[in-house]
Parts: C-alpha cells; sequence; structure tokens
C-alpha cells in the first residue's frame, strides 16, 4: 500500500523478491548437475570420489586441493566395477572405511578449479562449463543484477525518471530466466539412461549434443582469431523449438545454440533413415555470430579498396547509428548499392558465406531441404532480412564459385555448385512448379556483395582448418552420402573445448544501459530457419 492507500506496484519488495527465486532455479541447475556427473557411466566412481570430498558443491568457494587427492585418484584408476566402486565409496555398502569416514581433510577444492587440473572427455567438460556458466549466473544476479535493480528503483520512487525504469527491470528478469531456462535444458538433454541391464548410457540426446557440439566448435575454428575473446569461444547446443543463437552479457566466452527438436540425430546407419540436412544450420548459426561480432584483421584501408575493385566506386560513409556497429556491419553500409533491400540481406549472404567456408556444397543440403519443403508463395514471399527463397540455391551456387576462384585446392566445387542448381529445378519441376525469368539468375550486385565478404573472410582463415566436405564431392547426392556419415567427420578425434573461465562480481548499472548490452549480446534469434 502506498501513503495515499493506494496499491504500490513500484514497491522495492515487489521486484527484490524475485532475486532469490533466480538464485534458487540456478542451485537446482547445479545440483542437478551434479546428478547427471555422478550417473555418467563409465566415471561414475570418479564423481563419486568428488561429491563425497565436497568438490561438486553449489557453494563451494576453496580453491586449495584436498588431502590425499592424488593417491585416491589413483585408486579411482585401478577400480573396474563402477557401480559397486559408487556403493562402496558414496553409499558406505562395503566393509571398508569409504571416504566419507575418513577424518575431515584439510581444505576442499571448486570443482571448476579441479577442471583445469584434471583431464576429462569431451562430454564432462561441457558439463562443467555448464557448471561454471551456472556459477557466472549466480554471481550475475547476487551482485550486477541485484545492484542496477536497486538503483533503478530509487530513480523511479524518487520520481527522477519514470516507469520506463520498472519495464527495464522486467526486461532483464525475462533475460536472465531465459537464460537459466535454457541451461536447464541443456543439462536435462545431456542425461544418462539405464538400459535394461542396469548399465548406465547416454540417451539419444546426450549422444546427439555431442555431435553438434563438436560440429559447432569445428564451425568456429575458421574464425576464431576474429572473434575479440580473451579465451576460444565455447559453444553449448541445446535442443528447441527454433535454430537460433543466444549469448549472455556476463560470459562472453560461451554462445548457446539452440537446435530444432527434429534435428535430432537418429540411427544414420539405417538405410532408411534420411541424412542430417538440418544440421548444417549450425555453421549458418555462427555465421551470425562472427558477424555480429568478429573484427576484421586487415587494415581498413583494405577493406575499402577491396570494395572500390568489386564495384568500381568509392566506399560510402557509414551513416551515424545509435547503436555501435560490428566492423562487417561497417562494411555493408559502405558497400556503394543502388538496391537498399540487398544491403538488408548482408548479414544472411554474409552467414551463407561462412557456412560454405566450412562445409562446402554439404551446405546446399541444408537449404534446400527447408525449400523444397516450403510453398511456392513462401519462397517467393520478401521478409526484409532474408533473400527470397527461391533465389538461394543460385546465391550458394555463386558463393562455391566465388571460393574455388579463390583458393581453388581447398574449394574444388564448381561441378557440385552447378548440381545445385540443377537439383533444385529438378524437384521443382517434380513439384509441378515453373523456374524461368529473373528469378533464376543473381543480380549483380549480390555477387559483388558475395565477392567482398568472400575475400575478407579468406583473407583472415586458418589454412589448415578441416573442410568438413571432402575435395571431391561434384554432386548432392554425393554430399549426402557425406553427411550420413557425419558422426565420423575427420576432425572428431582429440577435439577438445575450452574451459569456461569463472567471472569476478561486476558493480551495478544502470538498468536501461543493462538491458542493452543483454539485447546486443542475446538474445539473438536470425531468420526463418523452420
Amino acid at each position: 500500500m502506498s501513503k495515499n492507500g493506494k496499491y504500490n506496484f513500484y514497491e522495492k519488495k515487489l521486484w527484490t523478491g524475485r532475486l532469490a527465486s533466480f538464485t534458487k532455479s540456478i542451485d537446482s541447475n547445479l545440483k542437478l548437475l551434479r546428478v547427471i556427473l555422478l550417473i555418467k557411466g563409465s566415471t561414475i566412481m570418479e564423481f563419486g570420489k568428488l561429491l563425497d570430498k565436497g568438490l561438486l558443491a553449489v557453494n563451494a568457494t576453496n580453491d586449495k586441493l584436498p588431502t590425499n587427492f592424488k593417491k585416491s585418484m589413483k585408486k579411482i584408476e585401478i577400480l573396474r566395477d563402477p557401480l559397486v566402486s559408487f556403493g562402496k565409496s558414496v553409499l558406505g555398502l562395503s566393509g571398508e572405511q569409504s571416504q566419507a569416514d575418513e577424518p575431515e581433510r584439510e581444505g576442499s577444492l571448486n570443482s571448476d578449479d579441479l577442471h583445469g587440473k584434471v583431464r576429462f572427455e569431451f562430454e564432462e567438460t561441457q558439463l562443467f562449463n555448464l557448471r561454471t556458466l551456472s556459477l557466472n549466473q549466480k554471481k550475475f544476479v547476487n551482485n550486477r543484477l541485484q545492484k542496477s535493480v536497486a538503483r533503478a528503483l530509487e530513480q523511479v520512487n524518487d520520481r527522477s525518471v519514470g516507469n520506463d525504469g520498472i519495464a527495464d527491470i522486467r526486461k532483464s528478469f525475462q533475460y536472465i530466466s531465459g537464460d537459466i531456462e535454457i541451461v536447464q535444458r541443456a543439462i536435462v538433454q545431456r542425461v544418462h539412461e539405464v538400459d535394461d541391464d542396469g548399465k548406465y548410457q547416454p540417451s539419444m540426446q546426450a549422444s546427439a549434443l555431442q555431435i553438434t557440439d563438436m560440429l559447432a566448435l569445428m564451425a568456429l575454428m575458421p574464425f576464431q582469431q576474429l572473434l575479440p575473446s580473451k579465451s576460444d569461444i565455447t559453444p553449448i547446443t541445446f535442443f528447441s523449438q527454433e535454430t537460433h543463437i543466444r549469448s549472455v552479457p556476463y560470459c562472453d566466452d560461451v554462445l548457446l545454440i539452440g537446435i530444432r527438436y527434429d534435428q535430432v540425430l537418429q540411427d544414420l546407419e539405417n538405410d532408411e533413415t534420411p541424412p542430417p540436412f538440418e544440421l548444417l544450420a549450425i555453421p549458418h548459426e555462427i555465421g551470425h555470430y562472427v558477424y555480429q561480432r568478429a573484427t576484421i584483421g586487415t587494415a581498413s584501408a583494405d577493406v575499402d579498396q577491396i570494395i572500390k575493385d568489386e564495384f568500381a566506386q568509392e566506399p560510402l560513409t557509414p551513416k551515424p547509428s545509435d547503436e555501435p556497429l560490428s566492423d562487417f556491419e561497417v562494411v555493408a553500409e559502405k558497400l556503394p548499392l543502388v538496391n537498399e533491400r540487398h544491403r538488408k540481406w548482408c548479414e544472411e549472404i554474409f552467414s551463407d558465406i561462412c557456412s560454405c567456408i566450412v562445409a562446402g556444397p554439404l551446405v546446399a543440403l541444408s537449404l534446400l531441404s527447408i525449400l523444397v519443403a516450403r510453398t511456392e508463395k513462401a519462397n517467393k514471399k520478401e521478409d526484409g532480412e532474408h533473400p527470397t527463397g527461391a533465389l538461394r540455391p543460385y546465391i550458394l551456387k555463386e558463393i562455391l564459385l566465388q571460393l574455388n576462384k579463390i583458393n581453388a585446392d581447398k574449394y574444388q566445387f564448381n561441378l557440385a555448385a552447378q548440381d545445385i542448381v540443377a537439383t533444385w529445378q529438378g524437384n521443382q519441376k517434380r513439384a509441378g512448379r515453373q523456374v524461368t525469368g529473373d528469378i533464376t539468375q543473381v543480380p549483380d550486385e549480390i555477387q559483388k556483395i558475395i565477392r567482398v565478404f568472400t575475400r575478407l573472410l579468406l583473407a583472415d582463415t586458418p589454412a589448415d582448418f578441416k573442410l568438413w566436405s571432402s575435395t571431391n564431392v561434384s554432386n548432392l547426392t554425393d554430399c549426402a552420402t557425406e553427411l550420413k556419415q557425419i558422426k565420423t567427420m575427420p576432425g572428431f578425434e582429440g577435439l577438445e573445448p575450452s574451459k569456461l573461465d569463472k567471472i569476478d562480481p561486476e558493480d551495478g548499472t544502470d538498468i536501461h544501459l543493462l538491458v542493452k548490452e543483454w539485447q546486443k549480446k542475446g538474445p539473438v534469434v536470425i531468420g526463418d530457419h523452420d
């Protein structure tokens, strides 16, 4: 109640009281992670030991290795039956002294610090990364978000600002709750199951996510040097209702990638199982992330010269913007385009180029599998951000031809580029649709956009990264065969994600600035990727 007897929606506790629910939800995620780590089949005893030593405590802060840590780890290595060992060490089922009966050990180690001292498998590293991300969320809520909300409420109640402060508080709550829910999804989807023999094994989703994590990591490799981070970017995939990317303002070196549920990897060895076409959306989403976050390694004069070379005109001067532009957004603004709708397509074209740099003509399988399942009206519709669906096969063709022109040794895909168009037109005829007129011709301006972005990207791309597609692919039938074998793709061996860093608490800031920072970094949902 307010002084005049009216209900006060700006009362402080109505808003700050919600912060505790966020930390409790994060604690629930941390406890859920602890369960999943404990039931991992091959390492159940190892994580039983860690739990017993307090190394997976939700609020552990001590950085010191426990006494007899190395000795305990050696014991773990010689134990053969993880389920029996788990019962003996954690549940106290043996007649011998269990770890729980040992005297109190000096010091405890936060599991993230252990993460830096012990070599874990790919899946375990990602689970620990989810734990570090959750801890970062908790620090963010308890410090920066809490202080920002308190400051905004003081301004509202002092009437120094309008109710926009409350609107921004609500937005920030929606963003953090969405982040927490995404992390929960990513954790639950990595759970292990118990089979009929009582053995733990990864669920179908957990197995699929390990593959998609690896694909995302490999898709980032050609562009890591363009991304402004003190450490490598760590992608974490999860199944969602839509394909999208999401980054968060409190952990710069993580990239969350939502993948549609219908893209779960099935039994690919089965002849009746189709290739996982949609997984090629991953390098396309990585392309959006690069477009929004990358810094161009070449000098600005080189950028201007490339634009001048391709357009035979001087680059434009970018218009003043209320929001800071990324380097590639600046490039798009500089292009001397006659048709402004082509400028709006730049990010999508750029992302297609990135995906072709990573996966060659395999990308066409993904796109065409989407386009052939659309109505003719949908493929001709313009949404402002995307080139029309009917034009995109021809754009992919031009991208592959340009890659071949710049690096013929790596991108020997001229025949495959021609087959993309032939396959698309053949399927259109099967559907009783006519393919005629200008729709089959890529406008000259778009070809110039392709050449500018391709030259800039290949100027900084490491020569030693592994292309997903072999160089002897000459048609989409060969691509489909390769895609069916994606689980055995060269490059998976020894692939290891970077370990996320813990963050230090940050001071509060103006809530509006915090929301803008959040909107800049995420959520980012790009495009109608069906």
